[in-house]
């Protein structure tokens, strides 16, 4: 999690191997990151993004609170690929 100064919020971001899909572990781990941030940083902003065709990271970022806010783009570590992107945020009081 690095904040962000374009969005003026801390973007949650994760990556895991295949093997681990499905599992639960993005979730908790992506809760756990938030909880840690807002206790330990004071961040009450957040921002997430997910590549529209990955309905299984849609999911993980609706399931820790964030709100759908516009579509925009992703792109890969690399630079190689961008993709058509949902953005979300989330406000912790």
């Amino acid at each position: 999690m690095s904040y962000a100064e374009k969005y003026k919020a801390y973007e949650l971001g994760y990556n895991l191997k295949r093997l681990y899909w499905g599992m639960g572990y993005a979730t908790e781990a992506s809760k756990a990151m938030i909880q840690w941030a807002y206790k330990n940083l004071g961040a009450h902003d957040f921002f997430a993004r997910h590549a529209n065709e990955n309905h299984a990271s849609r999911n993980v970022i609706i399931k820790c609170g964030f709100q759908f806010d516009n579509y925009g783009k992703l792109e890969k570590y690399d630079g190689s690929e961008i993709f058509e992107a949902s953005c979300y945020r989330l406000h912790i009081e």
